[in-house]
Order: C-alpha cells, then structure tokens, then sequence
C-alpha cells in the first residue's frame, strides 16, 4: 500500500512507492471522535445498529449531521467506532482531490500508533496536536489538555512520522457508507472471470432475501432477549418470565440502589470540568425535582468544550449558554419498533442497569450527623454545625467526590447549593434528609 498523509499545504507521502498500490489516505483526526466499543452482534448489520444506538449516548449532535464508521472486530470482540461531521468528512475527500489524490481508505492518524503496553498510552507529536492511542480511545488534541489528561510521558514525545507503524489491516476506515471509495471494475484483473460466478450468486440469493433476512434477525433478537433474561437473573438472583419482566426488574433495582444518583452526577460534573483546566464551576443547585444546574465560567471556549462533554455523557442534558442542566441517566433507544433494535435497546439498558446493580451495596443506613461532620473533617473542610451545614470555601475537586462519596455512604440531600467566591473555591450549602 501507499500511506499519504494530508498536510495543511498539501499530501506528503507516509510509505510505500507502487503507484499502481491500494492508496491509504492518513489525516491528523482533530475533527474525529474515536471510541472502542465492545460490541454484542457478531453479523455486520447487527453491528452497524448497535453501534449506531451506542453512537446516540457517545455524541452532543445529532446522529443526522455526523458521518459514522465502525471497524473490524478485534479479537476480544471489540472495534473502533468514529463519528466526524459529514462536512468534514467530505473536506477531507476533496482535499486529497484538490491535490492529485484518491485514497481508497482513509484513517486518522492516532490509530497508526503502537499498540498501547498495558495502561500506557502511545503518543506522538503531529504539529501543532499531539496523537493519544490508549486501549479505549485514541484523538488527535491540543498538547495542553492532553498533558492535562495525564497522557504525556516524562520524556518528550516521537513526531508521527517516526512512531506510526503500519497495520497489516486498518483499524478503522472512514470511507464507508455515502463516502465509501468509487470501485472502477475495470481496472480489476479478476472482475471478467469473478462477474459470472457473481451473476449465478445473485440469482440463487435472490430466491430467498426476504426469509434468510427475517431467520437471522429473528435469531439475534432471540440471542439479545437470552442475554437480558441472564443479566437480571444474575443480577437479581431469581429467574426472569421474560426479556420485558427482566428489564423492568433491572431497572427498578438500579433505581432502587442508586437513588435519585445526585453523587454519580456530582462526580461527572467534577471530571468533566477537570477535563477543561480553563473551565470553571460558577453555581451549582439541586432543583426540586432533583436536576441538577450548574453554571460554568472562564473563557468562551473552555465554556464550550466543557458544556459539550457535559451534554455528551452518561445523563440526559441540556444546556443554554452557560447553564446546563443534568437530570436521570440516559437509556438507549431503538432506531425503530422492530423487533431487533428493540432488543439490542433493551439489552444495553440491562447490561448498564445489571452492573450499577452489582457494584452498590445494599442501602445503606442513614449517616449519622456526627459522621458527615467526621467525612468533613477528614477533608479538611470547616464546616459549621447544623442543617443545612455551611462551608464557606472549598476547591471543587475536593468537595463535589466527598458529596458523591456521602451519598454511597447512606447520605440522603434535602438541598443542595453551591457558588464559586472571588479565589475561585466554592462556598456551599447542603441539606441532609433526616
């Protein structure tokens, strides 16, 4: 194969020399996200859907405006899964046109890295980003929040061209679907011979599409109904009737071990500001409905990028401005009322529902007032006695995982309020149900 590489200015050749070889388009990939996947289905239309419902939880935007591509499956079942703007997807095509170029495949850069040793990442430079590959993600960022992310070793970072290594097969090909390469049979040696065997192959199956397509999706639905009857029986422990009863038992017994989840969503909350150093935590209330709003400060785009992954994650957002608003977990959706989709959603919302179930502990007793002062103390936060209790100053990454800490411990809030002072440390104000 011949690798190109796309530049600012133009193309610059990666490997290879045969004109006449496959050609491998090679860009920087600031403007994909890139996801690894674990991944139920097996046949390729099975996958294609699931990926697209995981896709609906994994993006701030809307499915229709992005362009989705889905790898091979790795052997232990997994794949990468990217999503890029359509409009970028077909800038990439046009610059590699613009400059003599058709590229059959095209990869982003951070997946022609080394494959990760254990739970260091693989990073090179890519003027002006830097190129993360770890075993779950892989981006092209901005030197700053990558080492903000903990992904830059000690020492100094290779340049691609002298870290990538070539993959005997691509890890992920962006042209696929609409923006799949152009196939120019004439230019194939084998298509004369290969188009009567073909011919005979399309007549045979299509003597029978319609009934080969229903046995295979009616046994996938079987085999997603099967593994949701299972997760809930060992969840549980008691055998399910049925994929609907075994959901609805989940689902009630994650909201029964988690409750309203105000500490889950304080932790997102944390780690998605960390995630944007310039970003900061101005407000912060429980409503009484339990949403939480939050209200973020700093410059524009540190706002933005900090509301973008707040939107994008485990729990339904919306956001205006500044304000976000974060309310219950979300749950996966079926992309029609087939039976397929049906039980592929129903099985992801088991298996998310199946796991929170079995890493909290049986309800625990209510804290007591004298162990939410000691929880406080052993912050080192100052806090003055009573209900509601009042901190005057504390950092957020300090005290927004001690409340998600309290509430597993058996803490229950009544009222939460939270406001940043002048030295950027946050004054606070918390109710604790009796």
């Amino acid at each position: 194969m011949k690798w190109l590489l796309a530049t600012p200015g133009g193309t610059t050749p990666l490997a290879g020399s045969d004109d006449d070889a496959p050609l491998v388009g090679v860009i920087p990939g600031d403007d994909v996200a890139l996801h690894r996947i674990e991944l139920m289905e097996t046949a390729q239309k099975g996958r294609l859907a699931e990926a697209r419902m995981r896709a609906t939880d994994l993006s701030a935007q809307p499915l229709e405006d992005l362009h989705l591509a889905l790898g091979p499956p790795q052997p232990d079942g997994s794949a990468w899964l990217a999503l890029i703007a359509r409009e970028r997807m077909a800038a990439h095509i046009g610059h590699f046109a613009a400059h003599g170029a058709e590229p059959q495949s095209i990869t982003p850069a951070a997946l022609l890295l080394p494959a990760p040793a254990d739970a260091v990442a693989s990073v090179a430079t890519l003027d002006p980003f830097t190129l993360v590959r770890s075993t779950g993600f892989a981006a092209a960022a901005d030197p700053l929040l990558a080492e903000a992310l903990g992904a830059l070793p000690q020492t100094p970072p290779p340049p691609f061209a002298a870290a990538f290594a070539l993959p005997e097969v691509l890890l992920l090909d962006l042209r696929q679907g609409e923006f799949a390469a152009r196939i120019r049979w004439w230019r194939l040696a084998w298509f004369r011979v290969a188009a009567g065997f073909l011919l005979v192959g399309i007549l045979a199956l299509a003597l029978a599409p319609l009934a080969i397509d229903r046995i295979r999706t009616g046994a996938a639905a079987d085999a997603a109904d099967r593994i949701t009857i299972q997760l809930a029986t060992q969840a549980l422990g008691q055998t399910q009737a049925s994929p609907e009863s075994a959901a609805l038992a989940l689902s009630a017994a994650r909201i029964a071990a988690e409750g309203p989840a105000i500490g889950p969503r304080l932790s997102f909350v944390s780690a998605s500001i960390e995630q944007t150093p310039a970003a900061r935590l101005d407000s912060l209330r429980l409503l009484p409905d339990a949403t939480i709003a939050l209200v973020l400060a700093g410059p524009a785009e540190a706002i933005n990028s900090a509301r973008a992954r707040l939107t994008a994650g485990p729990f339904v957002a919306t956001a205006a401005a500044r304000a976000v608003r974060i309310a219950a977990r979300r749950t996966a959706r079926p992309t029609s009322d087939a039976a397929l989709p049906t039980a592929i959603a129903r099985t992801l919302n088991a298996q998310s529902d199946a796991s929170i179930v079995r890493r909290t502990a049986a309800s625990p007793k209510p804290l007591s007032p004298q162990a939410i002062a000691a929880a406080f103390a052993a912050a080192g936060l100052e806090a003055t006695p009573g209900n509601p209790i009042r901190i005057e100053a504390a950092r957020a990454t300090v005290l927004l995982p001690l409340l998600a800490d309290l509430e597993a411990r058996g803490a229950r809030f009544a009222s939460l309020g939270l406001t940043r002072n002048e030295d950027q440390t946050l004054s606070a104000q918390i109710g604790f149900a009796p």
